[in-house]
């Protein structure tokens, strides 16, 4: 699982959102990151995501931070409602959420 999951990253060096179960592309909906697995890079990182996305709906998500060079994995939840993912991502504290329809952040 891990090894495809880091050739998913290597084909889409900005970012991806993936059903670990099936493989395919989550393309819509707010995509919205579990605080449990924020700052997980590496292999040991993904194999964290990994194991808490099989127990938590089964989305992996990756992303590159071009400011320190690495790239970022997630355990994702995908909502349908902008306000409720917005809700949800403050919960998690996060600083946003991605709009996997339009490709475009938004920020919290």
């Amino acid at each position: 699982m891990k090894e495809k999951i880091k050739a998913v990253a290597k084909s889409n060096p900005q970012g991806f959102t993936i059903n670990i179960g099936s493989g395919e592309h989550v393309l819509d909906g707010y995509a919205v990151a579990y605080d449990v697995t924020q700052d997980s890079f590496d292999d040991a990182g993904l194999k964290k995501c990994i194991e808490h996305a099989k127990k938590n709906g089964g989305i992996v998500g990756g992303w590159y931070n071009s400011e320190n060079e690495r790239y970022y994995y997630d355990s994702i939840m995908i909502i349908n409602d902008v306000n409720e993912a917005m809700n949800q991502a403050q919960e998690e504290k996060q600083i946003a959420i991605f709009n996997l329809s339009s490709k475009e952040e938004i920020r919290l």
